[in-house]
C-alpha cells in the first residue's frame, strides 16, 4: 500500500484498501471462520469437538475450493446443489479410510522426529501446552491475517497456564505420582548402590532376560513419570486467598488475549465444569496429539454421517451472507463490518428471536427455485447474525492492526459510541478517584499539623477544611501557589501560611524546616481537581493513591498504563487489551440496558 500511494508502483488501478487486501487473503478462511461461529460444521461427539488437519483439507477441497468461480463468485451450482456437496463430503469419507493406515503413520513418525529433540532438552516429556486447531479457529476473527493471530495468541499462554494450575492436579494423578517417585527412586538407589560396589554386577546379572543396567534405565524413567504428576509449590501455594475471585479473574485474563468469553463462563471460572471445557480447548502437545490421532480415526465417519447432513445448511448459510465487493468478489458478509446487516443483537441484550430461522417451512432453496430469482428469495429470508460479538471484536482488532484504516459508517457509528461510552466511564471514575484524593490530603494536613503543634510549633486552629472560595475576604488575591496571598492577612484553613512548604521554628531557630503535605494549596472534596496536574508532586501521597489517580481505568490487569500515556505511542498489545476491555463494557452497559427497557415495557403492560 505504501509503495502504491507514493506511486513508485502501480499495482492496481482502483485505491488499495487494507480491508480489501485481507479479504482477498482470507476469502476462503473468512467463510471457514463464520462457519465455526455458527456452529455448522457438526464435528461434535459427546462434549468434545473433534478437529484435524486432514478435516480442514478436507473441508477446504470438497467445500470452499469449490464454491468460487474464475471471478471469485461464489457459482450458483454450489448454493442450489446441496446433494452434490453431500456426495462429495461422503466421497471424501471413503478415500480417508482408505488411507487412514497410512496418514496415521506418517502423521506418529512426523510427530516424534519433530518434537523428541525438545521433549529431550527441556525435561517437560508432556511438551508445552497450546490451544487445540479446533481452539485456535475458534478464537480466530475475520480478516485476521496469521500473523496477527499469533501474535495475539501467544501470549496467552502463559495467562491460561496459571488459570489451570489454580485447580491442581487430580487426587489420583497425585497419589499415582508419588507411588512412582518412591518406587523408581527406591529400585535406582539400590542399583546404584551395587554398581558403586562392582559395575559387572549391572551387566552380568540379569533378571526376566534383561540386565540390571536395562532395570536402572525403566526406574530413572518411572521416577521422571512420577516427578511430572505430582504438582509443584507453585501450582499449589502455601499462602491462603479467595480462590473462587482469583480463579474468576485469571479466567478473565486470559480472555482479553483470546477474545473468547461465552456467557457461561461469566462468573463461573472456579466451576469445575467451565475448567473441564477451558482444558479440552489448552492442554500439554502430547495430549492434544494423541486427541488429533482420534479424530484421524473419526474422520471417515465423521465426514459420512456428520458433515454430509449439514450441507443444506452450508449452502444456505454461504448464499444468505455472501456480499458483493467491488474490484475483490464475493466474500462472506461479516468481514465487511456491516453492523446494519449482520451485527449481533443478541451480544447486546436484545431478544428478538432466532434470527438465522428459517421462513415459514420453505427452504431458500425451494424459494429460489419456485420464483425463479435468487435475490427476491434471499430477502424473503432473514441474514444469519454474528454471535458472541464476533464481528464487534473482528472490528476493534482489525482497526488495532491498522489505525489509519477509515471504516463504513456503520463501523464507525459503533467506533464512536464504544469511545464516548469509555469518556464518560472515565470522567465518572476519574473524579471518584479525585475526591478521594482530596479527602486524604486534608487528613494528612489535619495529621502534620498536629504533630507540629506536639513539636511546639503554633499554626492555625483547625475549625473546617471545606471552605469555598466565596468565603475568602473580600479583596483577596490568589498568590502562585493558589491560596489567598499572606499580604491580604488571610489563611485559609486546610493551608500552611509558608509557600515554599517550610516554617521557620521559633523554638528551634530560624532556618528549622519541616516537610507539610500540601503547602500553599487548597484541596478539599468541595472543589475537586479537574486534572491529576493540578496536584503538586511534594504532597506526599501514597504510590497507591499516586497510581490510582493516574490510571485511565480501575482495571489493574489491562489499564495500568498512566493516563498521560493515552495520547502518546503505547504497547500495541496492552492497546488492544484496552480495546477489548471497553468494549466487553460497552457490551455490559448495552445488555443492562435493554434488559431495564424490557422490564419497563413489560411492567407498562401489565399496568394496563
Amino acid at each position: 500500500m505504501e509503495a502504491q500511494e507514493s506511486g513508485v508502483y502501480q499495482m492496481s488501478l482502483a485505491p488499495l484498501d487494507p480491508l480489501c487486501i485481507s479479504q482477498r487473503i482470507m476469502r476462503k478462511d473468512n467463510f471457514l471462520i463464520a462457519f465455526w461461529n455458527q456452529n455448522i460444521l457438526d464435528t461434535r461427539i459427546g462434549n468434545r469437538q473433534y478437529w484435524c488437519s486432514s478435516l480442514e483439507w478436507c473441508i477446504y477441497t470438497t467445500v470452499l475450493n469449490f464454491m468460487f468461480n474464475h471471478k471469485y463468485e461464489v457459482r450458483p451450482a454450489f448454493y442450489l446443489d446441496a446433494d452434490s456437496l453431500a456426495r462429495r463430503l461422503k466421497l471424501c469419507g471413503i478415500v480417508h479410510a482408505l488411507f487412514l493406515p497410512f496418514l496415521i503413520m506418517f502423521v506418529l513418525f512426523h510427530f516424534i522426529l519433530r518434537n523428541m529433540y525438545d521433549f529431550k532438552t527441556t525435561r517437560q516429556y508432556m511438551g508445552n501446552k497450546y490451544w487445540s486447531t479446533a481452539a485456535i479457529w475458534t478464537f480466530r476473527e475475520f480478516n485476521e491475517l496469521p500473523h496477527v493471530l499469533e501474535q495475539r495468541i501467544e501470549p496467552s499462554c502463559k495467562a491460561a497456564e496459571i488459570y489451570l494450575d489454580m485447580f491442581g492436579q487430580s487426587e489420583w494423578k497425585e497419589a499415582v505420582g508419588r507411588v512412582c517417585i518412591f518406587v523408581g527412586g527406591a529400585v535406582g538407589s539400590l542399583l546404584l548402590l551395587l554398581g558403586t560396589i562392582s559395575d559387572s554386577l549391572l551387566l552380568h546379572v540379569a533378571l526376566w532376560g534383561h540386565n540390571l543396567l536395562w532395570y536402572a534405565g525403566m526406574a530413572g524413567i518411572v521416577y521422571s513419570i512420577g516427578k511430572a504428576l505430582v504438582p509443584t509449590k507453585e501450582a499449589q501455594p502455601s499462602v491462603s486467598r479467595n480462590l473462587f475471585e482469583d480463579m474468576d479473574t485469571a479466567l478473565k485474563n486470559v480472555s482479553e488475549y483470546t477474545h473468547y468469553y461465552p456467557e457461561n463462563w461469566k462468573g463461573r471460572g472456579w466451576d469445575s465444569g467451565v475448567c473441564t471445557a477451558f482444558g479440552n480447548l489448552f492442554d500439554s502437545k502430547v495430549k492434544l496429539f494423541v486427541w488429533e490421532l482420534v479424530s484421524f480415526s473419526l474422520a471417515p465417519y465423521i465426514l459420512y454421517f456428520k458433515l454430509s447432513k449439514c450441507a443444506p445448511a452450508i449452502c444456505q448459510f454461504c448464499l444468505l451472507t455472501k456480499a458483493r465487493v467491488p474490484n475483490t468478489g464475493d466474500v462472506v458478509g461479516y468481514s465487511t463490518f456491516d453492523f446494519e446487516n449482520f451485527k449481533d443483537e443478541a451480544w447486546e441484550g436484545r431478544t428478538l428471536g432466532d434470527s438465522s430461522a428459517q421462513h415459514g417451512s420453505e427452504s431458500l432453496a425451494e424459494s429460489v427455485m419456485r420464483t425463479g430469482n435468487v435475490d427476491n428469495a434471499v430477502l424473503q429470508h432473514p441474514k444469519p447474525r454474528s454471535r458472541e460479538g464476533k464481528m464487534e471484536k473482528s472490528l476493534f482488532n482489525f482497526r488495532q492492526a491498522h489505525p489509519n484504516w477509515k471504516g463504513s459508517p456503520s463501523s464507525q457509528s459503533l467506533i464512536g459510541a464504544v469511545e464516548d461510552y469509555r469518556n464518560a466511564a472515565l470522567s465518572r471514575e476519574r473524579d471518584l478517584y479525585i475526591e478521594a484524593a482530596t479527602r486524604q490530603l486534608d487528613t494528612l494536613a489535619r495529621l502534620q499539623s498536629g504533630k507540629l503543634k506536639k513539636d511546639g510549633v503554633d499554626l492555625f486552629p483547625i475549625i473546617d477544611t471545606h471552605i469555598p472560595s466565596s468565603q475568602y475576604p473580600q479583596g483577596a488575591t490568589l498568590d502562585n501557589t493558589g491560596s489567598p496571598g499572606a499580604e491580604n492577612g488571610f489563611v485559609a484553613p486546610g493551608t500552611f501560611a509558608a509557600s515554599n512548604g517550610s516554617l521557620n521554628d521559633p523554638q528551634r531557630g530560624e532556618g528549622v524546616h519541616h516537610d507539610l503535605p500540601h503547602a500553599g494549596r487548597v484541596l478539599s472534596s468541595s472543589e475537586p481537581l479537574k486534572h491529576t496536574s493540578d496536584i503538586p508532586q511534594s504532597l506526599g501521597l501514597s504510590t497507591e493513591l499516586w497510581n490510582e489517580l493516574n490510571k485511565s481505568t480501575p482495571e489493574p490487569s489491562v489499564l495500568s498504563a498512566p493516563a498521560s500515556s493515552l495520547k502518546n505511542e503505547i504497547d500495541s498489545e496492552q492497546r488492544a487489551q484496552r480495546q477489548f476491555y471497553w468494549l466487553e463494557r460497552f457490551h455490559e452497559h448495552l445488555e443492562t440496558q435493554h434488559q431495564q427497557e424490557e422490564i419497563a415495557d413489560q411492567s407498562k403492560s401489565s399496568d394496563d
